[in-house]
């Protein structure tokens, strides 16, 4: 209620909370983590708002001002309880320019007080895999285990040199990223840290974000607990032929 009259003009908001942007490529548990932290009463977690279906939108304010978007849509005015309001990145996301040639990463790295939260996942192949089980089954997130998906359908062949594409990019997606964000406060969070150990990165997240420390929880649960060899037809083809080379380790559960 308090949230609608804000947007309606009938309460003042306030803007006197920490930015943050969630800096991550897909299937790397971004949304197990925006879950978590929403579940946090002082902080606000947007989606990727400047995915490439928003931007290409029939008059798309996010591909037209991506900044008056970003103000809108995310760093908008809240109730003062918000401490901290964020939102989802891909590394391929808002890369447009508006007329002015100027884009959100471009925005982005002018405001030093934006924090980035810098989301891996050590294991590329898991992503790899993760995005090509999510086409075949189109099935993106999971709860639990209700309506999760058979191993025997989720089995997938993979290309190697697609493989190695991915992982060349995913590497120097993620240089480029600490090199471009170098001048902002930067934290690194990694999927299986998240994954194996929540309260402790969840934690340090909350320091990090300079907010209120709570137990947080999600509804999102891991899609493919499987070991690899389970998911990946030709597993065995695949390990031998990336042997010896820097992604070798990949393959090891």
């Amino acid at each position: 209620m308090q949230d609608a009259a804000i947007q309606r003009g009938l309460l003042r908001g306030q803007r006197d909370y920490v930015r943050f942007v969630i800096v991550c490529r897909s299937r790397v548990g971004s949304n197990m983590l925006s879950s978590y932290l929403n579940s946090h009463p002082g902080i606000v977690v947007k989606d990727e708002i400047f995915s490439f279906r928003r931007v290409q939108e029939p008059g798309s304010l996010a591909a037209a001002q991506p900044i008056e978007y970003l103000e809108r849509e995310a760093f908008c005015a809240y109730p003062s309880k918000i401490e901290a309001v964020g939102f989802k990145l891909f590394y391929t996301h808002g890369r447009h320019k508006n007329a002015e040639g100027v884009s959100i990463w471009d925005h982005l790295l002018a405001d030093r007080r934006i924090k980035i939260i810098h989301l891996v996942r050590r294991n590329v192949l898991r992503s790899h895999l993760s995005e090509a089980i999510a086409f075949r089954t189109s099935k993106w997130t999971q709860s639990g285990q209700i309506n999760a998906v058979k191993t025997e359908d989720k089995r997938a062949t993979l290309d190697f040199d697609k493989c190695r594409d991915d992982f060349e990019r995913t590497e120097r997606w993620q240089r480029d990223t600490h090199d471009f964000f170098s001048g902002h406060d930067m934290l690194d969070v990694s999927y299986e840290d998240l994954s194996a150990d929540p309260a402790a990165v969840l934690n340090r997240i909350q320091s990090f974000l300079g907010v209120h420390p709570r137990n947080l929880s999600s509804f999102h649960s891991k899609q493919n607990p499987e070991q690899l060899r389970e998911l990946i037809a030709n597993y065995a083809d695949l390990k031998a032929r990336f042997a010896g080379t820097p992604w070798q380790g990949f393959f090891e559960d």
